[in-house]
């Protein structure tokens, strides 16, 4: 990701970013994420991008991220964590402890860019069952 807005030394930076692929054969081209991939060291191609208050509106929209069915499913789904220092960010309207790990759908809009909704299902992670669970 690159950006020409100005980076500081304790600047928070925000972005949305696809998780790591998960081969599919016979569906090269699906964006199916692995979700028992690790994190650490990951690289990751990432959208939305908004350093400290400010958008960087030349960054690309998640639409564009490549393999990508944004479009075609009219969403994505988002695995995230709530709190201040992570989904919160985003403003989505849930209503869980900070800490929650969630799974949402986010909508598209009209201008390419993924949205939460009121009514799109949310998902809390259950840690006794290994689960997600609906909200």
């Amino acid at each position: 990701m690159q950006t020409t807005l100005p980076v500081h030394t304790g600047s928070w930076i925000w972005a949305q970013a696809m998780f790591p692929r998960k081969p599919i054969k016979g569906f090269d081209n699906y964006p199916y994420a692995d979700p028992t991939a690790s994190l650490n060291g990951a690289t990751m191609r990432v959208c939305d991008l908004q350093l400290d208050g400010t958008h960087d509106d030349n960054s690309l929209s998640c639409s564009q991220l490549l393999p990508n069915t944004i479009i075609d499913d009219g969403g994505a789904w988002l695995f995230g964590v709530t709190g201040p220092g992570s989904l919160d960010h985003w403003r989505y309207p849930l209503h869980v402890a900070a800490g929650t790990r969630v799974l949402l759908w986010l909508s598209i809009d009209n201008n390419g860019n993924l949205v939460y909704r009121k009514g799109n299902p949310v998902y809390r992670y259950d840690a006794g069952t290994h689960v997600y669970v609906k909200i």
